[in-house]
């Protein structure tokens, strides 16, 4: 070996040890045991230890077992077992499956905490069978549920040497997967952070390339020279593969992590725009951090990733004059490194002191650092401000993104099921509409339920906008200041949502109201009966749940809470009624239902909220009811009905849950007859209505007007039923029953003759058809997802919004069974339907 490659490896190690002893700085018993035993699990295979399964692939090469890892067996094995099976462990195999073994992520950065969890790279021979592999996946998976029981979390990533040189997609999108969204890019986060836990070393970290094109003909060079031997060395290549398309994927893998992990996300983004600002040579991380070392360069950054991250992002920032963005990626690259610190005064923790100095160079005020130290004790105003500020810095990524795709001409290069998965997450989680409940993100704050919630209803003032207002706090004076309400809604239904779901409103918060309308005993009734319906949180959707329509999963509903006609009736008017005298009362034939709210979970995890008021309320509730469940979708989980009427109150709950249950069980399928036509009596008229295919149809000589701010429901079922009828093209149930509002969705089917039919659902769920196409499918959803990129733009540099409803990807299939089936384009169902292997 050369005397450079020498120094290289000695600079390398030594780099590794340093940051796998700050790995385990200031951390917890539980972590710095997992974290030592991890190299020790997956090279033995031992029914005495955590991760066991029968031949599953063991040994690491080179492996040496640790004082730590001794000490541990000595207390699971008796003396003889002891000095046997120490003895056959620290003996090599003869083919150790194991290659190497590496850390990587925020693991012994500044930005590690008590919350951090551990990405593990595992790179196994090449030449592993699929059950050998799918044996080693087993064991990770009990090795990680053993971490789990010490509430620690651990990530295994599977891969050989060829994995970024032979791209594929391997590997299923989850929230710690980042599927076919990024390559280089990932790789070029893993040579800057990776730490060698067990195994070879990196053979890039070591070879004096510059010009990453020409690193594959240097190690050749080498090898044919001898300077190296290509079993010493883990090789996952160059960096020199880095395309504008990749940027793509990155970008939204990361502002899909930001769902979860806003802090460590946003500097993600940033670096990204800095980097797509570069193009086409950008300054890698990674490349410089090799320099730096390789030279002996004496830097300020101690080889730490996220702090290098900062300064390079800064540098961006700086140079574009962007103070705004600046000052934000500090405060979150802060919070996520003072986790542990927050109530510190003083530590002698190298990342408190690092963290000190940083504090120092900005010159930040006594009190801005106090207001960090407590986010996890903000109240409602600074969550929402500075929610706002995360997701206002993360829209400009994208748009920053958008901007650099239309100028490179690129495409999302994503799998199609990739993209939609990440896609809808984004949609969910940040696409703004007029019914949605917009949800805060957890991690800003523990608990920001409110002591005393004022709900204020305004009428016909020129000051302010007519609604509801909502101020966490009582009030014996209430302004009509725009500083003093924190939230605004149109209706009660909404504003109490999205305080409930938001953790405004928990069970002892003490409510007031200021109303003409609503009283207090009513609110504080519809607030207990919604606590008790829906829980404010759920678990997260999963990618199965991600690739389906939206279903309505939970759902509630409030009959005559802000409109209530029987208020109106003297109490000497009190008679017994039938069901139909409660939409046809007294001599005006007046409906007595006056309002209806629907909010509602669906299985995306989304809260949205429908208002009807009016005389037709029961009619158009139906209506777009009938329309948000198709046809033969899962049961709901929960459907609770509740009425506060006045008067009438039992009557008409029981009535209203009757007609809103049978509408729910007829789309889902309980009732089976489906084509019976229904009667009922509505102000005065007599209603027929029927359940057809995807809508309930309602005819009274005429269509019902639609008098709530719904309108678009209804106009979009009515544009369908218009479509449908003058094109006389087939349609298949299946897709009918796949349909999602808000998306655009492609749905292939294949011909016996080697063609294939396209059907189009657009935003509103219109069809069209395209029969026998020859192109290959996957050039054309390349040129749509490049068409819609470009859309998202009326000018050259003018942006139009943000959105995340991207086109949606689809194949119809036929199972052995003669079943016809809809599964997300190119996944692992559709694959398996084309190679049942």
């Amino acid at each position: 070996m050369s005397s450079y490659l020498k120094s290289a490896k000695q600079l390398v190690a030594a780099l590794d040890k340093t940051r796998y002893q700050k790995s385990l700085v200031g951390t917890s018993d539980e972590f710095q045991h997992v974290f030592q035993l991890l190299t020790l699990l997956l090279n033995t295979n031992h029914t005495l230890l955590p991760g066991f399964v029968n031949d599953a692939p063991a040994g690491i090469v080179d492996f040496k077992a640790t004082r730590y890892q001794l000490k541990y067996l000595k207390q699971i094995f008796v003396d003889d077992d002891f000095t046997q099976f120490s003895a056959s462990i620290t003996q090599p195999t003869e083919t150790p499956l194991i290659r190497g073994v590496y850390a990587m992520g925020s693991t012994g950065s500044m930005t590690q905490n008590s919350q951090s969890d551990l990405d593990i790279w595992v790179c196994h021979q090449p030449h592993l069978t699929l059950v050998q592999r799918n044996k080693l996946l087993q064991k990770t998976l009990l090795i990680q549920k053993w971490a789990n029981s010490l509430n620690i979390e651990v990530n295994f990533y599977l891969l050989d040497e060829n994995h970024f040189r032979n791209i594929t997609y391997s590997e299923t999108l989850s929230t710690e997967h980042c599927g076919s969204s990024q390559y280089m890019l990932l790789l070029d986060e893993f040579y800057r952070s990776a730490i060698r836990l067990a195994g070879k070393p990196l053979l890039w970290l070591h070879m004096p390339v510059n010009n990453e094109e020409h690193y594959d003909t240097l190690v050749e060079k080498w090898v044919q020279e001898g300077k190296i031997k290509p079993n010493d060395w883990v090789d996952f290549g160059s960096l020199g593969m880095l395309s504008a398309n990749e940027y793509f994927g990155a970008t939204l893998w990361h502002l899909f992590k930001a769902v979860d992990s806003p802090y460590k996300s946003v500097i993600k983004v940033l670096l990204l725009e800095a980097l797509m600002a570069e193009y086409p040579e950008p300054q890698l991380i990674s490349k410089q951090f090799k320099q730096q070392l390789l030279s002996a360069t004496p830097v300020d950054h101690h080889f730490d990733p996220y702090l290098a991250m900062l300064q390079q992002v800064s540098s961006y920032l700086l140079r574009i004059n962007d103070l705004h963005r600046l000052d934000l990626v500090r405060r979150c690259f802060y919070i996520k490194a003072n986790r542990d610190f927050a109530g510190v005064q003083n530590s002698d923790n190298w990342r408190y002191q690092q963290l000190q100095q940083l504090i120092a160079d900005w010159g930040w005020l006594p009190q801005d650092i106090r207001s960090l130290n407590g986010h996890a004790s903000w109240k409602i105003k600074q969550v929402k401000a500075f929610y706002h500020s995360l997701v206002g810095i993360l829209m400009q990524g994208y748009r920053n993104l958008i901007i650099f795709a239309r100028k490179q001409k690129i495409s999302a290069d994503l799998m199609p099921e990739d993209i939609s998965i990440l896609t809808r997450k984004l949609y969910t989680a940040f696409e703004v509409l007029p019914e949605k409940v917009t949800l805060f993100n957890r991690e800003i704050a523990d608990n920001i339920t409110e002591k005393e919630l004022m709900f204020v209803e305004v009428r016909h003032s020129s000051a302010v906008k007519d609604g509801w207002y909502l101020i966490n706090c009582c009030l014996k004076q209430v302004s009509s200041s725009n500083e003093r309400y924190v939230e605004y809604a149109e209706n009660l239904s909404q504003l109490v949502a999205w305080a409930y779901f938001n953790g405004l409103l928990g069970a002892k918060t003490h409510l007031y109201i200021r109303s003409q309308t609503i009283g207090l005993g009513k609110i504080q009734q519809f607030v207990t009966d919604l606590r008790l319906s829906l829980a404010q949180q759920t678990a997260p959707p999963s990618n199965e749940e991600l690739s389906h329509p939206c279903e309505l999963r939970d759902l509630f509903v409030a009959v005559n809470l802000s409109h209530d006609p029987t208020e109106s009736i003297d109490g000497n008017q009190r008679r017994s009624v039938s069901s139909n005298d409660l939409f046809n009362f007294g001599p005006k034939q007046q409906s007595l239902v006056g309002s209806i709210d629907l909010i509602y979970r669906n299985r995306w995890n989304e809260i949205r909220t429908l208002h009807f008021a009016g005389e037709h309320a029961i009619l158009n509730c139906l209506k777009v009811l009938a329309h948000k469940i198709h046809r033969g979708a899962n049961p709901l989980e929960s459907v609770q009905v509740f009425c506060y009427s006045k008067r009438y109150r039992a009557e008409m709950l029981t009535v209203t849950e009757k007609l809103i249950k049978k509408c729910i069980n007829t789309q889902v399928g309980v009732i089976l007859n489906k084509r019976s036509v229904n009667r009922l009596q509505v102000g005065g008229k007599v209603w027929n209505f029927s359940y057809e295919s995807r809508d309930l149809k309602i005819e009274e000589g005429g269509v019902v007007r639609c008098e709530t701010a719904n309108k678009h429901d209804l106009e979009s079922v009515r544009n369908t039923d218009t479509q449908v009828k003058h094109h006389k093209y087939h349609f298949p149930l299946e897709i009918g029953e796949f349909a999602s509002e808000g998306f655009l969705q492609f749905f292939f089917e294949d011909n016996s003759n080697g063609s294939f039919n396209v059907y189009i659902l657009d935003e509103y769920n219109n069809p069209e058809v395209y029969y026998y196409c020859h192109d290959e499918k996957q050039n054309k959803i390349k040129e749509i997802n490049k068409m819609y990129t470009m859309s998202r733009f009326g000018g050259e540099d003018r942006f139009e919004g943000y959105s995340f409803n991207y086109p949606q990807f689809y194949q119809l299939i036929t199972t052995n069974s003669g079943e016809n089936k809809v599964v997300p384009f190119h996944s692992q169902q559709h694959l398996q339907y084309y190679d049942p292997r």
